[in-house]
């Protein structure tokens, strides 16, 4: 089984996830998915943790989504060593939990200084492992912030 989840790579751009809340680990391990799912409306999801944990071939554009309802972004790029991206847009006032969103996303180096991160509290390992991130978030109200272990570590 486990075989055929890291090879899955069909089109379910067509799916209505319009009513989903959760999508903790959706994509959790599926190496080989890289199907466009920009046009999904996912307004209603709080939780996204995980959701492209180690999806390693990830790299579609999702830079239109409406993310702000999610609450929780904890590795939700996790080792999605592909992705690449724009997300500089998304309304994260929401996000509490940042916790290694971004980790050994290796590849990502997108503008992401305008979000609004006042709310959040975890930040830890945010960075760690994003070889290619470089960009200005010195504008960013960190504040609330309780915890930025290892937030960039390489």
């Amino acid at each position: 089984m486990t075989d055929i989840v890291r090879t899955f790579n069909s089109d379910i751009s067509n799916w209505d996830v319009s009513n989903v809340t959760n999508m903790r680990q959706m994509f959790h391990l599926v190496q080989s998915f890289n199907q466009p799912i920009g046009n999904w409306n996912v307004a209603n999801a709080t939780n996204v943790r995980q959701m492209f944990l180690h999806a390693s071939s990830f790299n579609q554009h999702i830079g239109n989504w409406n993310v702000a309802n999610v609450t929780d972004m904890d590795s939700m790029f996790y080792d999605a060593s592909s992705f690449n991206q724009p997300v500089g847009n998304w309304n994260v006032s929401n996000v509490t939990n940042m916790r290694q969103m971004l980790a050994h996303a290796s590849a990502f180096n997108q503008p992401i200084g305008k979000w609004n991160v006042a709310k959040v509290t975890n930040m830890r390992d945010m960075f760690c492992g994003a070889s290619s991130f470089n960009q200005p978030i010195n504008n960013w109200n960190v504040s609330n912030i309780t915890s930025v272990d290892r937030m960039f570590r390489r």
